[in-house]
């Protein structure tokens, strides 16, 4: 379920709702015991995933973007703490369309059931992983329509993250 609200041009609010429901069966049935007989080994596995966002865009001014968006999840019964992200996007030149950008967010990723129960390598002792995520960037673009276009951008992107323990 998805949902927009728009204030007059400056406002925009944004709503999501997701529920995913995954089904992971592996098998295995050429395992030789040593008994000689076949042995079937894997795994049937399933989990409910729901996710849950809000967001708010104010544009003050045409040339200043600002965003924040709060963000939550279920992964079988488990939660996530609130996952917070704020953008801005400044338009330094409309002449070329120099645009700065940058981004901080609080990032949050459960094991998938392949990284649980994978057979072989998965691991069912797996901790979550936390942390933040930051990036900056600078982009542009020139041209004449139908005749010529190029564009460029530099980012620099940091990530911390650490396990979590539920």
């Amino acid at each position: 379920l998805d949902g927009e609200y728009y204030i007059g041009r400056k406002w925009l609010f944004t709503t999501n709702l997701s529920l995913h429901q995954h089904l992971v069966e592996s098998e295995d049935k050429n395992i030789v015991r040593q008994d000689g007989n076949k042995a079937i080994v894997g795994y049937r596995k399933g989990r409910p995933e729901l996710s849950a966002s809000i967001s708010a865009k104010w544009r003050p001014v045409d040339r200043l973007g600002l965003s924040v968006v709060v963000r939550e999840e279920r992964f079988g019964n488990e939660w996530t703490p609130i996952i917070p992200a704020f953008f801005t996007d400044v338009v330094l030149s409309p002449k070329g369309n120099v645009v700065a950008k940058a981004s901080v967010s609080r990032n949050f990723r459960f094991p998938t059931l392949n990284d649980l129960y994978f057979l072989p390598g998965g691991n069912p002792k797996l901790k979550s992983e936390s942390g933040w995520t930051y990036d900056a960037g600078l982009s542009f673009a020139i041209g004449k329509k139908g005749k010529y276009s190029l564009s460029g951008s530099a980012n620099w992107f940091e990530s911390f993250i650490k396990d979590w323990i539920i």
